[in-house]
């Protein structure tokens, strides 16, 4: 008996027909809208978070080049430029940009005894103290140097 080769209808073929590609292209896109703000916040959250802790790591650093060469340090921010200078007491100077990437965050306030300078005797005690507030779109954080030099957020 021989056999005779049957051509398969279309439409038991095993795939997906237009429809079902649209409907899946279609709610993509519907989770991809509801899910971008939500990660574009949590980046320029976590871009904040990055940028404070940068500061206050830059303080105990200002504070520990005081004590290491028993000199007065500094770090000047300028709030308007959205940046700040740690100077030159043992090791180099260095200035740090806050409003460009990798951060892009800006200064909200800048007060150390009436100043826009954290400065550190030749003990790495802070002279004043006084805060530094970052800001971005949604959401601010304030850092705090106390007399004690506790660096606080």
């Amino acid at each position: 008996m021989m056999r005779t080769h049957r051509q398969q209808n279309s439409a038991n073929q095993p795939g997906f027909t237009l429809v079902e590609l649209v409907l899946v292209m279609v709610i993509t896109g519907v989770l991809a809208a509801i899910a971008m703000p939500r990660f574009a916040q949590a980046s320029a959250n976590q871009r904040l978070e990055a940028a404070a802790d940068r500061v206050v790591a830059d303080l105990k650093l200002a504070s520990t080049r005081a004590r290491a060469a028993s000199a007065p340090a500094t770090m000047t921010f300028d709030r308007d430029a959205g940046k700040y200078q740690l100077d030159a007491v043992a090791g180099n100077a260095f200035t740090v940009e806050l409003d460009e990437m990798p951060y892009g965050v800006t200064f909200e306030s800048v007060d150390f005894g009436g100043t826009t300078v954290a400065a550190f005797n030749a003990y790495g005690m802070p002279v004043n103290a006084g805060s530094v507030t970052l800001v971005n779109a949604r959401r601010s954080i304030k850092i705090q140097l106390f007399t004690s030099g506790e660096v606080k957020r």
